[in-house]
């Protein structure tokens, strides 16, 4: 058995006592979120097959200055990720940036995350969040990589942000509920309007932008009162082809979209139970017309803090046209259809066991069987322990969520067939850092080695 050291992730943080707000790092899906008060700086190792990446992120703050950076490092030339800083300068009724930033606004159709929107189980404020912000560009996943120069203005209830550079040039105006946008890059020319409105009970959100004669919309309708649930009717129109300033589709999807969401919580001081129901199809050429239905339906039931129950459903059905010439000469098209089905059912009471199944056109392809415990010996110290055995189709995938983890051991993401058994050590040094250790045995029919061992170290900055 061998140590893989190559799987090791550390995260340092030099702190001092000096009274100076906090400051985001990194908000990367995959990554941790670090915020540090002077100055900080975090070493991250990521495997990459037999090679390492090595990311250094790091700030340094001297009289409310702020200068962030992001160095890549990697044993394979083709994968190093660009170096990039960012640096802020507060002045009155404003802030002043140059380097790579981005704008955040409305609901991202026209300056996009790089991260999808998830639904939560318990909470609709991940989909509903309208933006208005300029702030460090620091993702290796963003194609937002020349510099800028950025400026923020707050003056007589108006907020103002500029970002430009010799190829790009944004404004953006902000008044009570109405913000709109214009932007220009090279032959990209687009306008957008957002509204974030709230009345007692009942909010909206949403955004109108266009491209290039191109319209997309969302918009969200949230209805929330103390003692009845809070529901979420959720409209997304998002036409074909449509691009965002950085070359991604907005609002976190990854292709075009029309659909429509029905989100529903309630929660007593004994029970939470919440649901949704989504629909939605897309459209793309890709060797012939493709054309996606999705449904996605979840349920979700909890007893104070133990036993709860969740059950999922989500259909996937493809339909392929393909063209041909007939004898008289005419084009003659042919349907194709493929169905994807997810199966997901989930308890939890003292142990946690869950199962998930996967169908290709009704016939089964995939599954996953995981069982696993967590214990709290005292406020510093907790065990957890677990396994599973899966299955997977081709290009198939599965993920394992562990609550109450922190980073990369938060979330497992499982592309290949094989049988585990983990245990996890985590250690609350204070409020703020934590420490944890995992030591897992698996086997994996597609290696040649019978057993394998990984052990992994993991020191978490949290505020």
């Amino acid at each position: 058995m061998v140590c893989k050291s190559t799987y090791i992730n550390i995260l340092l943080a030099i702190v001092t006592s000096q009274d100076i707000d906090p400051i985001n790092i990194s908000s990367q899906s995959n990554e941790y979120t670090i915020e540090t008060f002077n100055s900080g700086l975090r070493i991250r190792i990521k495997p990459q097959h037999e090679y390492d990446n090595w990311y250094f992120k790091g700030a340094l703050i001297k009289n409310d200055n702020q200068f962030l950076y992001r160095l890549g490092l990697s044993g394979n030339e083709s994968e190093i990720s660009p170096n990039k800083f960012t640096y802020i300068k507060p002045y009155t009724n404003g802030k002043f940036y140059v380097g790579n930033i981005r704008q955040s606004f409305g609901q991202g159709l026209i300056w996009s995350s790089p991260y999808g929107r998830m639904r939560s189980f318990l909470s609709v404020s991940s989909l509903i969040k309208d933006q208005f912000k300029l702030k460090s560009e620091l993702s290796g996943q963003s194609k937002l990589e020349n510099w800028y120069i950025g400026n923020a203005v707050e003056l007589l209830n108006l907020q103002t942000l500029i970002i430009m550079d010799k190829n790009l040039q944004s404004i953006s105006l902000k008044s009570g509920p109405i913000s709109i946008n214009y932007t220009e890059a090279n032959e990209f020319k687009s306008t957008s309007m957002a509204w974030n409105k709230k009345w007692d009970i009942v909010n909206i959100t949403g955004e109108l932008a266009e491209n290039n004669n191109q319209y997309a919309f969302i918009n969200n309708l949230i209805f929330s009162q103390s003692t009845w649930p809070t529901w979420l009717l959720r409209i997304i129109l998002i036409p074909q082809d449509w691009k965002t300033v950085d070359g991604k589709t907005g609002a976190g999807k990854s292709s075009n979209v029309n659909g429509v969401l029905l989100h529903g919580i309630h929660k007593t001081k004994h029970l939470k139970l919440s649901g949704w129901i989504n629909y939605e199809t897309t459209q793309q050429q890709i060797e012939g017309s493709l054309i996606d239905t999705k449904t996605d339906y979840m349920s979700q039931l909890s007893l104070g803090k133990s036993p709860q129950l969740l059950s999922r459903y989500r259909k996937i059905e493809t339909i392929s046209q393909s063209s041909s010439l007939a004898e008289n000469g005419l084009i003659s098209w042919d349907n194709f259809c493929a169905i994807d089905e997810w199966y997901k059912f989930q308890l939890k009471y003292i142990f946690k066991v869950e199962s998930q199944f996967h169908f290709k056109n009704a016939n089964q392809t995939g599954y996953l069987f995981n069982i696993n415990y967590s214990q709290k010996i005292n406020e510093r110290w907790q065990l957890f322990w677990g396994g599973y055995v899966c299955n997977l189709w081709d290009e198939g995938k599965f993920y394992l969520y562990q609550q109450g983890l922190d980073g990369e051991l938060l979330i497992q993401f499982i592309s290949e067939s094989q049988t585990k058994v983990y245990q996890i050590t985590k250690y609350n040094i204070n409020q703020i850092l934590s420490f944890s250790n995992r030591v897992e045995f698996s086997s994996i029919p597609s290696r040649h080695k019978n057993i394998h061992f990984f052990f992994v170290l993991q020191l978490d900055i949290v505020f």
